[in-house]
């Protein structure tokens, strides 16, 4: 009988030893989790970075789209001013050759 006592408390002890570790094993999965919640949470705030940085790349690209614009529009009006030189570049060709006809040719 004593035998079985010591058997049993043999096997308590064990027991006790095992819950032990389970608890420890708990608490380290505790740990685990709110690890992983920190992770998480840093991701969250890298993927809210991510989108402003996106926001503000959309913005860069919409301001470059009215730099191109007004661009086009300075090259247009450069255009129309090459063209009215060329106009005023004839007329002045015109008016030499007329003085250089009145010279040579023109007998009042």
């Amino acid at each position: 009988m004593d035998v079985m006592v010591a058997v049993m408390d043999v096997m308590v002890a064990a027991m006790d030893v095992m819950v032990a570790v389970m608890d420890v094993m708990v608490a380290m999965m505790d740990v685990m989790v709110a690890v992983m919640d920190v992770m998480v949470a840093m991701m969250d705030v890298m993927v809210a970075v991510m989108d402003v940085m996106v926001a503000v790349m959309d913005v860069m690209v919409a301001v470059m789209d009215v730099m191109v614009a007004v661009m086009d529009v300075m090259v247009a009006v450069m255009d129309v001013m090459v063209a009215m030189m060329d106009v005023m570049v004839a007329v002045m060709d015109v008016m030499v050759a007329v003085m250089v006809y009145k010279v040579l040719f023109w007998h009042e």
